[in-house]
Order: structure tokens, then sequence, then C-alpha cells
């Protein structure tokens, strides 16, 4: 586990640099992005291991986020987990997303999601 490379991008400023604490105290690197565009950019620069992304984002929502992702050969194998308020697992399985959390539950169903993304992609 320990060592992979996390990008989280929500415009949640608050919200993200406390999922990002809990993160690294697993073991993970953390990079953050404050939106779609941003992200997308943090992606191709830092070839994360699994990205956990907000729905609702200002300059690029995450199901244009996931298009731009899944359309690059680059970028396509990395998981996807959605970072979200709202549980639409039907929509985010059409999308092409390996998993959801919803911002309510536990963060250790965020970590669990996080660890069986990672050992998938080895």
């Amino acid at each position: 586990m320990a060592g992979e490379k996390i990008l989280l991008i929500d415009d949640e400023t608050d919200f993200i640099q406390l999922l990002a604490l809990d993160i690294k105290k697993k073991g993970y690197q953390v990079v953050t992005a404050g939106n779609g565009e941003e992200g997308l950019e943090k992606a191709r620069s830092e070839k994360p291991d699994v990205i956990i992304f907000d729905i609702k984002m200002p300059k690029m929502d995450g199901y244009t986020f996931v298009r731009y992702i899944r359309k690059d050969p680059d970028l396509s194998p990395i998981p996807l987990i959605a970072l979200t308020s709202y549980d639409m697992r039907d929509v985010f399985e059409m999308e092409g997303v390996n998993d959801y959390f919803l911002k309510s539950e536990k963060v250790d169903v965020l970590f669990e999601a996080i660890a069986r993304c990672c050992s998938e992609r080895k």
C-alpha cells in the first residue's frame, strides 16, 4: 500500500486539506487541485495512482473531467473515485468511475476504496 500517489480534486479547501491529512497519515503521497481543469493538468504532470474528485466544481465539473481522463490513453488506466454528496452509483458506473465515496461517510470507507484501486492497478 503505502507510497502510492493520490490526486485529490475538490473546490472545498477546508474539506480537501483535512482529507489530505488523513490520507497522508495512511502513508500515501497526496497532490491536490481546486477544480477539474487544474486536476487534469496535475493528473498529466503527477501521474497519480488514484484520482479522487468532486462532481460539482468550477471550471470543469467531475463528469467532464472523467470524459477527458478516459479519452487520454496515458491517463485512462488510472482508477477514479468520485467524491460527492449525492448517491448516484448507476451514473458513476456508466461514466467509467471505479468507485464513489459520499462525503458524509466515514473516511475508512474511502481508505478501503483507495487500497482496492491501488492493488487492482498493480
